[in-house]
């Protein structure tokens, strides 16, 4: 909603310029039956679609983890030792396939919705999909691991003259288990790209035909990449898309701590009377809203609003400088361009920490001499860009920072509503549940055409009638 300002001071006279706006992302069903358990939704997915999505993230999880062979299925190996959905064997594997039949079913579920006109059936749908795609991440990492142990075994048990092999085995099976947090989020980010391009190539404009702008911000909400992580704090991904946050209690930067910075400029500019005023999330859920206030950390003085935007950037820097937040911030921005050559081994908090901490540069010294003498000449260059940024260009790191902190914020908040939705959702994975709520009328199938069968008349109640018939003709 569109802010009024008619506040007094100097700050809160510059945020007249700025046209601002709040949002508090939420996601509901309506119109839809709770299933056996009375409490969600019972939702069937295709099983030809579940099967090649299994079949996808097991080859994509095998890739990123570099154990492609030795997750590859043995003759001796029984899938069935345990009840778990089995990946196709690699032969029949069609790269393709996979975005082929996302795409191809997506659209079937948005004909249905708009057949049907209950919006709340399509999203029920992608996020019944979302929720498979989560749970079969972890699960088709646990059967590799699985299977690269049973390979290890089979190596243990050959001649002596294999002892070499087994121990090269043994290692890459070990980093597969050490780097699992790093091989979930790339199979993750994987998963996103391909419903982006879906989404950009062909099921947007799709939607936007059949359904219009129904729904159009609880749509916004899937297009988000921290849902293919755990908790939406992944320090690769952060630094990456949006910026490296602290996550311990000593650290000045945690998100929580920020928040509070903002909320005390929000406070500056009379917009929000402090860090417990729900405006101040909502305020921090549009993105637009750093570019309007700061101009992007350069802002054009030329003009009114631009000399308005100056003043904010000002107060936010300062803000940053007293709270000894400022180093940090300049840091998260120089380390990016470190972590392909330094984590792993070293944690991307670690080494952001050592660009402006002398006591942490000596421990990520000794850590890179210890995992084969790894260069520091790198480490050093940014140490020094660190120290030499000049004042203007911490402006700059700090305009950038507050609209790279909002998007964060507003896509940590959508991730939240989604996973909360995502309880009232049944994916069910048995038969025996698919057909007792299908018999009960709760069940919602969503099928790929070629596995659509004709409807039938379902009977819905019944009547019994009774005649006497005595003494009739």
């Amino acid at each position: 909603m569109p802010f009024s300002f008619f506040q007094r001071g100097n700050l809160s006279d510059h945020a007249r310029q700025f046209s601002l706006t709040s949002y508090e992302p939420s996601l509901m069903l309506e119109g839809l039956v709770p299933g056996i358990d009375n409490l969600r939704h019972d939702v069937f997915l295709s099983p030809k679609f579940s099967t090649v999505t299994r079949q996808h993230i097991f080859k994509v999880v095998a890739k990123h983890g570099s154990v492609e062979d030795l997750a590859a299925e043995t003759p001796n190996h029984n899938p069935q030792a345990r009840f778990r959905p089995q990946p196709v064997t690699a032969n029949r594997y069609d790269p393709g396939e996979f975005k082929r039949l996302f795409t191809e079913i997506h659209v079937a579920s948005l004909n249905r919705a708009k057949l049907e006109n209950n919006v709340s059936l399509d999203l029920l749908f992608r996020l019944a999909v979302l929720k498979f795609q989560r749970a079969e991440l972890l699960g088709q990492y646990s059967l590799i691991l699985e299977r690269c142990r049973a390979r290890v075994k089979t190596y243990e048990s050959a001649p002596q003259t294999a002892l070499n092999r087994s121990m090269h085995v043994r290692e890459r099976v070990a980093r597969f288990q050490i780097d699992k947090k790093n091989i979930l989020r790339r199979a993750g980010q994987d998963l996103f790209h391909t419903f982006r391009d879906a989404e950009k190539e062909t099921l947007g404009r799709t939607r936007r035909s059949l359904l219009g702008d129904a729904a159009a911000l609880a749509y916004d909400l899937f297009l988000n990449r921290l849902l293919f992580t755990e908790d939406g704090r992944d320090y690769h991904l952060n630094a990456e898309h949006y910026v490296l946050l602290g996550n311990y209690d000593r650290d000045s930067d945690r998100f929580e701590t920020m928040q509070e910075l903002a909320a005390r400029l929000f406070k500056l500019l009379e917009l929000a009377s402090g860090p417990e005023d729900p405006l101040v999330e909502g305020l921090l859920n549009v993105a637009e809203n750093a570019q309007e206030m700061m101009g992007g950390g350069s802002p054009d003085e030329g003009t009114t609003r631009g000399k308005a935007q100056k003043a904010v950037l000002s107060a936010w820097v300062e803000l940053l400088e007293e709270s000894g937040v400022m180093e940090s911030v300049v840091a998260a921005y120089e380390v990016a361009p470190l972590l392909p050559h330094y984590s792993p081994p070293i944690n991307p908090h670690q080494l952001k920490n050592a660009l402006i901490s002398r006591e942490e540069q000596k421990r990520v010294e000794a850590l890179l001499e210890e995992h084969g003498k790894i260069s520091p000449d790198a480490l050093h260059a940014a140490i020094r860009k660190v120290a030499g940024t000049r004042p203007a260009e911490r402006a700059r790191f700090a305009g950038r920072f507050f609209a790279d902190f909002t998007r964060y914020h507003r896509d940590l908040r959508r991730m939240e509503a989604v996973v909360e939705a995502l309880d009232t959702v049944n994916v069910l994975a048995t038969e025996k549940f698919r057909e007792l709520s299908a018999v009960n009328n709760t069940l919602y199938e969503f099928l790929l055409p070629q596995e659509q069968k004709t409807v039938e008349e379902k009977v819905l109640n019944h009547v019994v009638i009774k005649a006497d018939i005595r003494e009739s003709t």
